[in-house]
């Protein structure tokens, strides 16, 4: 039995585990290490690749997906793996382990797996957004010249270069203040007397 805990409250599930012998499949893969780029947002319906297995007898195999077939499909006999058609957005999910499985059609069958990594690119597709709104200061007019009046937090939950955030004034004072172009810091550029 395995126990589940939140701290407050618990579950048990009963976990029956079977063991046996098998022989080893002596299947091969082409890469160990397989990986895939999809762009984010893009809609495909097509290959993304073929998983191959380099040393088989010229027997059948049979591929099968374990995991994510709501998102992927591996064609039985060819090993080529697929997107259903669909948007995937890296902000949901980063990346996706697919586990491929293949065997030969021997009595036992020789099975063996593969993990298949799909990463989604970042494109640029959110806006920044600002935190803490709305922003209200009050800034006395004896306040002197590069004293600093208010701080501004934005976010963007895009990936390295597409969720920089860089900041400007776009409108009203700009002869007074000035904005820090990565810090968010409003700055008293000139005395307000």
């Amino acid at each position: 039995s395995i126990e589940a805990s939140d701290g407050k409250f618990q579950t048990i599930s009963q976990v029956d585990i079977s063991v046996t012998t098998s022989d080893k499949s002596e299947f091969i893969f082409s890469s160990n290490d397989f990986k895939v780029l999809l762009e984010e947002n893009r809609v495909i319906n097509d290959s993304l690749m073929i998983v191959q297995v380099t040393n088989f007898r010229n027997d059948p195999l049979i591929f099968a997906l374990l995991n994510e077939k709501d998102y992927f499909f591996v064609s039985e006999t060819s090993g080529v793996l697929q997107a259903k058609a669909r948007s995937f957005d890296r902000e949901e999910k980063e990346s996706y382990n697919l586990v491929v499985s293949v065997e030969d059609l021997s009595n036992p069958p020789r099975k063996a797996h593969v993990i298949v990594k799909v990463i989604i690119e970042d494109i640029n597709d959110n806006a920044p957004v600002f935190l803490n709104q709305p922003y209200d200061t009050v800034v006395a007019i004896t306040t002197e010249q590069g004293s600093s009046v208010r701080q501004l937090t934005a976010i963007d939950h895009d990936a390295e270069d597409n969720g920089k955030i860089e900041f400007s004034m776009a409108m009203g004072y700009k002869d007074k203040f000035t904005v820090g172009r990565s810090d968010g810091v409003i700055t008293l550029q000139h005395p307000l007397e």
